[in-house]
């Protein structure tokens, strides 16, 4: 039976309820903890939890419109250069993304699976920098990581900077942050992927106290 409920829409829950899920959320306590401390089933607060980060992507994507960042991977240059035939190499089980600091933000673009082999190649050493199909990665993002391999790549020369030692630490700092909280995502689930690297996103750029108060 449905309840009144402004946030939630059919919901089975009451407003208190689900003030609380996001409250333990914000605290960052996982799925299990939440559905112990709430007495609901892990099914249903995985459901609010999926729910909750769907709508951190989204504000995630609309601070990028409001700070002029972007979306590498959508740009026309990309699927110019897409090649069809090729397919995503999936069996080290990891994940690529690049990394943008702007007016002390961490923002996050997952790359696309037909580019990320490539890149991982140049984070294991096996091909240089320098021989990028598509370079113009080295003007957009500050940092290339492989997550799952434990690697980045800190990039110097990205256009309209120079060397800045506090977008670096911030940048090897959101590479230490996210790497903790992504150690267990399966990486081979691009959705599920993204939705843990857009909340790491947002954590990192918003503490603990500011997210209780967005609560």
């Amino acid at each position: 039976m449905a309840t009144n409920n402004r946030y939630i829409y059919h919901a089975r829950i009451s407003e208190a309820k689900f003030r609380q899920i996001v409250k333990l959320f914000c605290l960052d306590l996982n799925a299990v903890q939440i559905a112990e401390i709430s007495h609901l089933s892990r099914n249903s607060i995985n459901k609010y939890l999926k729910a909750l980060r769907e709508r951190i992507v989204e504000l995630c994507d609309l601070e990028y419109k409001a700070n002029g960042i972007k979306n590498f991977s959508t740009s026309p240059s990309i699927k110019m250069q897409q090649i069809p035939n090729e397919k995503p190499n999936k069996k080290n089980n990891s994940a690529i993304f690049g990394i943008i600091h702007k007016d002390k933000h961490i923002y996050t673009q997952v790359l696309p699976n037909f580019i990320s082999d490539e890149i991982n190649q140049v984070l294991t050493g096996k091909k240089n920098l320098t021989d990028l199909r598509f370079g113009d990665l080295l003007d957009v993002f500050d940092c290339l990581v492989d997550i799952g391999h434990g690697k980045y790549l800190l990039i110097n020369g990205k256009s309209g900077h120079g060397v800045n030692s506090h977008r670096f630490n911030s940048v090897e700092g959101f590479f230490g942050y996210s790497k903790q909280r992504l150690l267990n995502i399966n990486y081979k689930d691009d959705k599920i992927f993204k939705f843990h690297l857009k909340e790491s996103e947002f954590r990192f750029n918003n503490d603990r106290k500011k997210l209780i108060e967005l609560y």
